[in-house]
């Protein structure tokens, strides 16, 4: 927009008002394609057969277990009310105008849309529907479904679901199955990948009911699986369609492959561990470092029929982290946010905790090129975001590359980080009393409660707890199950909360959600913190607004420089571009498979020669030896 608003600058100088006027009668040019990348071209063209990542011949059937922590209570997954399974059934249950590819970043293709038009300032959109889409009861998906979608969600959606529509000035059907968003405004080709993914819903099933209700019944949707049985709050089944109207499109074939998905819901991770081992889950994602290091090695392990598995990731990422309440007057001050900091020994934890597996979490933005972590100091792209921000942000934005306080794992080094703590601590107007760190004017000792989930573990937390009481500082560790804990988080109703949130692979206009100040005050939004920063502001519109990947990538890198150097949290560990698993040896897999999303759910199939073996085992008839299983728990 910086760079619009100067060309109409240079327009009124330099070329008088008639040439304006004439400029702005004149049509832009406009495209028509099946698929659109934020930045260059995607990579499959036209009639393509299927994505590279999928086995386009995988059988269908079988029904895998998987595990989900926590609990749900509502099948509505897009308003605030209730805690909903809310991404799974998003992507199973509910097709969406375009999908993404698993092997590319910001690039869509078209599911409900057989296409989509806009002009060169991208001040709107226009999407053709396919005459095929069809609801699950059998009527034809319509332009009226997609205007009713957009005012829905803008009037009664989550505030993550409102992100994907919030450029939507006006949403409009044009002609048989076509649709046309008018945006608030122009110039961002970042709008059209905003709104490609926003799912549709039945104008028809929810006219005459209220929206903004939980409920208990299984809606009408459209995606390859529909909700089946489920037991509130325990369990939930969904259900292949197996005359799923887009089964056979191109960016669908091999894809969905089992007849049922079942998730099992645990508070407690020690129980869904012993149910994987036991056979009544299929599939874990691991994040206990010791069961990962040492833990696999039950019988049934041993014999080859449970393996682990380590998936390459290039797409979104856990940002995990302790998340200060910004809205609490103690954490307002950034050199308390920074002492906090110190006294979170990573190279400890990870040594003596987490057998040395994990990864410092160094940027919001995960270990890749869209993170500011060793890319030195700012680059001439990245001053340009900057430079007008001089004497409003840290000045060691400027002067230091990103990085985190972290000792050598001694004691030596943790002493030594405790001191620097203190000393900011006492800048910040703290001092010690009877071994309570007090304010010097109120008198108030500085403590506080952290927040977190039942049944994680929690050593690294009281681990930073014990620092934290060296200094001084008091801590309470307050766990929740999911559904409390879900609603603390959505009330802002904390001061310190252990969480993660999830990336996605291309930052945009969902950052807002994230870190911008109107969703600050937004109950329910990712702004858990309460960020209230017009530098950030600013920063996540020039990440929107950029054109070219150069521009983009100096743009997220100013603004992860500006997030890291505020200490706005305390980041904690991560796994690096991988995702830990443990499964049953049941599944087929593709020879290569995406980089983004869950490739266990997406493009696995059950094997049904592997199964029965599986099956034999469960039933305790395989035999305690067999060449056909012998060499263990093996990684791919």
């Amino acid at each position: 927009m910086r760079g619009i608003r100067s060309f109409a600058l240079c327009a009124v100088i330099g070329f008088g008002l008639s040439t304006i006027a004439a400029a702005a009668e004149a049509p832009a040019a406009t495209h028509t394609a099946s698929a659109i990348a934020l930045h260059g071209e995607p990579k499959y063209s036209d009639g393509f057969d299927h994505f590279d990542y999928v086995n386009p011949n995988a059988p269908k059937g079988g029904t895998v277990r998987l595990q989900q922590p926590g609990t749900y209570d509502t099948l509505n997954p897009f308003v605030l009310r209730g805690a909903p399974h809310v991404i799974i059934t998003q992507l199973f249950t509910y097709d969406t105008l375009m999908i993404p590819s698993g092997d590319e970043g910001a690039t869509f293709y078209g599911l409900l849309a057989q296409s989509i038009t806009y002009p060169d300032d991208y001040s709107w959109a226009e999407f053709t529907l396919r005459p095929t889409a069809r609801w699950h009861d059998g009527k034809p998906i319509t332009a009226e479904d997609v205007v009713f979608s957009v005012e829905t969600f803008q009037k009664f959606g989550n505030p993550n679901i409102k992100s994907t529509v919030e450029d939507i000035a006006k949403a409009e059907v044009t002609g048989p199955r076509k649709v046309r968003f008018t945006f608030k405004q122009s110039g961002n080709r970042g709008v059209l990948l905003d709104v490609a993914p926003m799912p549709v819903i039945p104008k028809h099933y929810w006219q005459g009911k209220d929206f903004s209700l939980p409920i208990v019944t299984p809606p009408l949707s459209s995606g390859p699986y529909k909700i089946g049985a489920f037991d509130l709050g325990r369990s939930i089944t969904y259900e292949r369609v197996k005359d799923y109207w887009a089964k056979d499109l191109p960016a669908m074939r091999g894809r969905y492959n089992y007849d049922k998905m079942v998730y099992d819901f645990y508070r407690d991770q020690t129980v869904a561990l012993e149910a994987f081992k036991a056979g009544q889950t299929d599939i874990r994602w691991e994040t206990n470092s010791r069961e990962w290091s040492q833990g696999y090695d039950w019988p049934t392990a041993k014999q080859g029929l449970v393996k682990k598995a380590v998936l390459k990731l290039d797409g979104g990422v856990l940002f995990a982290a302790y998340f200060f309440n910004l809205r609490n007057p103690k954490f307002q001050d950034a050199r308390v946010r920074e002492a906090l900091a110190y006294a979170f020994d990573f190279a400890w934890i990870n040594k003596n905790l987490n057998y040395g597996l994990f990864h410092r979490s160094l940027s919001y933005f995960g270990p890749n090129e869209r993170s500011a972590y060793g890319n030195g100091l700012p680059s001439a792209l990245e001053l340009k975001f900057l430079e007008p921000f001089r004497g409003k942000v840290p000045e060691r934005v400027f002067t230091q590359p990103v990085n985190l306080p972290d000792t050598d794992g001694t004691p030596e080094g943790l002493r030594k980080n405790l001191q620097i703590a203190s000393q900011l601590l006492r800048q910040a107007g703290y001092s010690s009393k009877n071994g309570k760190l007090v304010n010097d004017k109120t008198g108030q000792p500085l403590g506080f409660e952290i927040l977190v989930p039942a049944g994680i573990q929690q050593t690294m937390t009281s681990s930073w707890m014990a620092n934290l009481k060296l200094l001084g500082i008091e801590t309470k560790l307050r766990q929740m199950d999911s559904a409390q804990f879900q609603q603390r988080l959505k009330d802002f109703d904390f001061e310190v909360e252990s969480f993660w949130i999830t990336q996605v692979g291309t930052p945009g206009s969902e950052q807002r959600n994230r870190w911008g100040s109107q969703a600050a005050d937004i109950k329910g939004s990712f702004n858990v913190m309460g960020i209230k920063n017009p530098v950030v502001d600013a920063l996540i519109e020039d990440v929107v607004e950029a054109q070219d990947r150069a521009t983009y990538i100096a743009a997220l890198h100013a603004l992860d420089r500006v997030l890291m150097w505020n200490f706005y949290c305390v980041p904690q560990i991560h796994g690096g571009n991988t995702l830990n698993i443990g499964y049953w040896d049941r599944f087929g897999r593709p020879d290569k498979e995406p980089l983004f999303g869950q490739a266990f759910t997406s493009v696995w199939w059950v094997d049904p020669a592997k199964d029965a073996q599986v099956i034999a085992a469960r039933s305790g008839a395989l035999p305690k030896t067999s060449n056909a299983l012998a060499g263990g728990a093996t990684a791919r």
